[in-house]
């Protein structure tokens, strides 16, 4: 088994007992999951001990995994959270004098790419520490779901009708938007969503256009635009239909629908 095999591969391999295909996903992902921690945590012992506490919580929480994303992707969240966790544990706030590297090279720093010069790359890195500079001063939990959304791709996308059963069954949280393309209030709740997104790592927010998707919307009865159903483990367990219970107005906070959200169950702010 070489390292370069497809992370699918290991991960079936690691579920069934394999603990070297296992040893080789840390291999693989160890220098990048260090830099996120080291993006939180500035003590160059701590961030070892979180690594390696991040792929211990990984290894345990391997049967578990679905797919639904990223074998890297769900790493990055699992090592996001033991960062904060140990954040929390510690009464500290994250340093602002963290330099953002590229993770791939992280355990190479100043490595040339095969297409990039050596300008390129001085370039690259003074934009990356004027981006690090201004990540590193937010709120942690904006900091955290900043940096998922704009390294990793996490965020509030459109779903086809065909993708629809492999989301909501595959992910343990869920919540899909049915929407008009041409209703405002639908237009509305896409924003709402989309901070929701950013925030809450352990849901997946998605959308699907009604249009497009007349057999689940007549079989989830969706008579009331725009609808936001809640799901876990593939099954409905809430329904926001419209604006009910937002406060009756256009202007309600995202906040308050994020509490309806988890009221049903569907966000888990662990």
């Amino acid at each position: 088994m070489a390292l370069s095999d497809g992370d699918d591969k290991l991960v079936k391999r690691a579920k069934k007992g394999d603990s070297r295909a296992f040893d080789l996903l840390v291999l693989k992902y160890q220098g990048r999951v260090a830099q996120l921690v080291s993006r939180y945590v500035s003590n160059a012992a701590e961030v070892e001990d979180v690594t390696q506490e991040a792929f211990i919580k990984a290894y345990r929480a391997l049967p578990k995994f679905r797919g639904d994303s990223a074998f890297y992707t769900w790493l990055y969240r699992i090592a996001a959270n033991a960062a904060k966790n140990h954040l929390v544990a510690l009464s500290r706030r994250p340093t602002t004098d963290l330099a953002l590297d590229d993770s791939e090279s992280y355990e190479v720093p100043g490595r040339l790419k095969d297409n990039e010069s050596p300008d390129e790359v001085i370039m690259g890195q003074q934009l990356e520490a004027v981006i690090s500079q201004a990540i590193d001063v937010l709120p942690l939990e904006l900091k955290a779901a900043l940096t998922l959304r704009e390294f990793e791709g996490l965020s509030y996308d459109e779903i086809a009708e065909d993708e629809f059963l492999k989301t909501v069954t595959s992910s343990e949280l869920s919540i899909v938007h049915f929407y008009h393309r041409n209703f405002e209030k639908c237009k509305i709740m896409d924003m709402h969503l989309d901070k929701c997104a950013r925030k809450f790592f352990n849901t997946r927010f998605v959308k699907l256009n009604v249009e497009k998707a007349h057999f689940f919307v007549e079989k989830l009865a969706v008579k009331t635009l725009p609808c936001a159903i809640v799901f876990i483990n593939g099954v409905a367990k809430g329904k926001q239909l419209g604006f009910e219970g937002l406060g009756g107005s256009d202007d309600f906070s995202t906040a308050i629908l994020a509490w309806r959200f988890k009221e049903w169950g569907g966000i888990d702010e662990d």
